[in-house]
Order: structure tokens, then C-alpha cells, then sequence
């Protein structure tokens, strides 16, 4: 009798510490909150892809970006020139580029230009603007560092 209480409370206290465990891996990957979806093949993210770095005022050449496309992926992998949108603490949108060896820096700033606010129409019909600007590289970002460059979306 003895020996099947103990059994009973080993399996409970292993139990619990399992979904303490999950609960916080949980809370650690939502640190980053993703815009995300449902499907019924798994999860859909929402994504920021661009083909090349590039200034607007230097025919799409240089240290920035001069163009961006919205869509939806199944699962985000490690592409260069892909940002999952995250939402910060306030629910608002922002991608965080990463740097690739493809990225050639203009100044010792190593800072990432938008000449102009540049536009993105999603499938659903909401238009993503990044603001024109000049964003500072964080380098806790990424292999190379990145840069956080905030989202507004218009309907």
C-alpha cells in the first residue's frame, strides 16, 4: 500500500515539474512576441523579405534598404534578407534586420539608411511603411548585428 503512494507521488511530482518545465520555455520564446497564424499545416509567420541592401538615392546600392515585401511563410528559417514581424511590449510592429556578408557599410557607423519611407501592400490589403531614417547597428543582433527598424501598417 505504501509503496503505491509513493509511486502515485513520484508520478505527480514528475508531472509537475513537466508543465513547470514547459511553462518556462513558454514564457522565454515569447519574450519576442511573432505575428502569427494558425493554419492547418502548422504555424504561419508573418514576414518582412527583401532581395538586396540598398539606398533609394543611390539606385539601390550601398548600406540600407530601398524596397521590402510582406507575406506569409509556413516556418521562418535562417534566409538572409528575412525578418519574422514581432510586436514590442506596446503591441507595435517592428522586424529586426540582420546582417549578412552581403551588406556592404558606407561609413564606419555601420549605420543602416532608408532614404525614403518605403512601402509594402500584404495580401490582406494593409500597406507595412518602414519610416524613412537612419538606424544605429546593435550588435546583440545576429552573428554580424542588426538593426531594429519599427513598422507602421495602414489600412
Amino acid at each position: 500500500m505504501n509503496i503505491k503512494l509513493i509511486i502515485i507521488g513520484l508520478i505527480i511530482f514528475g508531472m509537475t515539474a513537466l508543465v513547470s518545465c514547459e511553462k518556462e520555455e513558454t514564457a522565454n520564446l515569447n519574450d519576442k512576441e511573432q505575428t502569427t497564424q494558425i493554419s492547418e499545416r502548422g504555424t504561419i509567420t508573418i514576414v518582412v523579405s527583401w532581395d538586396e541592401w540598398g539606398r533609394k538615392k543611390k539606385n539601390c546600392d550601398g548600406g540600407g534598404l530601398c524596397n521590402f515585401t510582406v507575406e506569409k511563410v509556413e516556418y521562418v528559417n535562417t534566409v538572409d534578407k528575412m525578418a519574422p514581424i514581432l510586436d514590442d511590449p506596446n503591441g507595435n510592429p517592428y522586424i529586426e534586420a540582420l546582417v549578412d556578408k552581403d551588406l556592404v557599410f558606407e561609413d564606419e557607423s555601420e549605420s543602416l539608411y532608408i532614404d525614403e519611407d518605403i512601402k509594402s501592400i500584404a495580401s490582406n490589403g494593409l500597406t507595412y511603411v518602414m519610416s524613412a531614417g537612419v538606424y544605429q547597428i546593435d550588435y546583440k543582433l545576429g552573428k554580424l548585428g542588426g538593426y531594429t527598424i519599427p513598422l507602421t501598417i495602414k489600412e
